[in-house]
């Protein structure tokens, strides 16, 4: 595993504090979803991004392999 990467899922090193998952429901876009990482400082860092609802299926699978939380926002119409 890539050094940096060993240091970000570190338990002991709390740089990465939380996942947010942001669906965004078709409107006047197409939707779409943000799954964003919460560093401890700083603001929110988008990692992915797809279909509205694209990453609901890997919520829980991504907090168990990383024991971070994933928040999951209330959808909003765009």
């Amino acid at each position: 595993m890539a050094n940096w990467i060993s240091k970000l899922f570190n338990p002991n090193n709390k740089m990465l504090v939380s996942f947010q998952l942001q669906n965004v429901l078709p409107g006047r876009s197409g939707g779409g979803t943000y799954l964003s990482a919460m560093l401890k400082e700083g603001y929110p860092q988008s990692v992915l991004i797809g279909d509205c609802y694209a990453f609901d299926p890997f919520v829980a699978p991504l907090t168990d392999l990383t024991q971070i939380p994933v928040e999951e926002l209330t959808p909003y119409e765009n």
